[in-house]
């Protein structure tokens, strides 16, 4: 199993559920989002490093907070280890931990005539095709039912920092311009999940800040499955439907930073709504627009190369003073992958770590005196 790297090489892993040794160093990981807070967590309980999460906004300020969030993948070749990753650990989570907020549900995907089936459902599995019109007046829909884990992202984010913090993990709120501010209070590695501070602290062109709108409406007939449809456009309607309220989205809004809703967006996004919802039960679906409780906008980190606007940068860079991971320019696809990354970067850690290990042996057997020091780290085996 391998993980793609930034530059387009990759790094030969074994697979995400080896055992790992002991990361017993003090790690710094940048980032309080999903992909933060997961990679933390990871690295201690497989790792049980001494870890410390840096952050600049609270946890109600992240983007990660106003994402949808059901389990949608959007390229199944490249990110296909890191969504097999993620899907297992949110089925667990929805089995075991119900204060967690992540629930499996049934999700109905309505494509245009001629799109095949993506290819990332045959990693969930299940799927369920369909051709249907549900109101007498619709031409026949094409698409398919799969069942995937819908997280409330208002319950979630939250339960995930307090397992955080019982895991032993510590938070510093500060701005990090700098990696050598966090090696200078004593980390031996960093984990970079700035999301789209990574732009400056990376100096990263290739991040972009992609603007979602949506809405949060009172669900007062208790529906339980998401509805979706791409649009001729190329954007997505979505329904997604939590307990207290359901979330009516969106838009993708590529290079536009100001973090604000407009009513024109709005307006559009509950008419696109109101329509799927009319075309799927066949009923009138006002009542969707009848208890608006918040209007939500959300910058994603999107990292946009060679038109993917999820080229994830996942990869060790080796500094004089240890090894840095980047996990970062998951765009609109964090929640869904966050766990495959966070599985990753421990084992990138671990790679690292073992090399410098058997370095430092080489070097104590050729002298017969004992090394303590491992910088320059060695990079782990690459190939093209």
């Amino acid at each position: 199993m391998s993980w793609s790297l930034w530059a387009g090489a990759r790094i030969t892993l074994t697979p995400a559920n080896r055992r790992y040794a002991p990361l017993l160093m003090k790690i710094g990981v940048i980032g309080t989002g999903v992909i933060g807070l997961s990679s933390a967590v990871a690295l201690r309980r497989h790792g049980n490093a001494d870890v410390t999460v840096y952050f600049r906004d609270d946890l109600a300020d992240t983007t990660s907070s106003r994402a949808g969030a059901v389990f949608t993948p959007f390229d199944a070749g490249e990110h296909a280890a890191w969504i097999s990753g993620s899907l297992r650990t949110f089925r667990v989570l929805a089995r075991t931990q119900r204060k967690s907020g992540v629930r499996i549900g049934t999700a109905h995907e309505y494509l245009a005539s001629n799109d095949p089936i993506p290819a990332w459902t045959s990693i969930v599995g299940g799927v369920r095709p369909f051709t249907r019109a549900w109101c007498s007046d619709a031409a026949p829909a094409h698409g398919f039912d799969i069942d995937v884990p819908m997280m409330d992202m208002r319950v979630y984010l939250a339960w995930l920092r307090a397992h955080a913090l019982e895991l032993g993990v510590r938070f510093v709120q500060r701005d990090v311009r700098s990696f050598a501010s966090v090696f200078q209070d004593g980390a031996e590695a960093i984990v970079n999940c700035a999301g789209l501070g990574a732009r400056e602290l990376c100096d990263d062109p290739f991040v972009r800040p992609m603007r979602g709108q949506l809405l949060h409406v009172a669900n007062t007939r208790g529906h339980t499955d998401a509805i979706a449809t791409l649009e001729p456009n190329g954007g997505i309607t979505y329904i997604y439907p939590f307990p207290d309220y359901i979330v009516l989205g969106g838009t993708y809004e590529l290079d536009q930073a100001r973090c604000e809703t407009d009513e024109a967006s709005l307006s559009d996004i509950l008419a696109r709504c109101q329509r799927l919802m009319a075309s799927h039960t066949g009923e009138n679906a006002d009542f969707l627009g009848a208890s608006v409780l918040r209007r939500v906008a959300g910058l994603r980190p999107a990292r946009v190369v060679n038109g993917c606007h999820e080229h994830v940068r996942l990869e060790i860079e080796i500094s004089s003073r240890g090894p840095i991971v980047h996990n970062y320019g998951h765009g609109r696809a964090g929640v869904t992958l966050s766990w495959g990354c966070a599985d990753a970067v421990v084992a990138l850690l671990d790679e690292a770590t073992n090399a410098g290990i058997a370095a430092q042996s080489a070097r104590e057997s050729e002298d017969g005196s004992p090394r303590r020091d491992l910088t320059p780290w060695p990079a782990p085996s690459v190939r093209g």
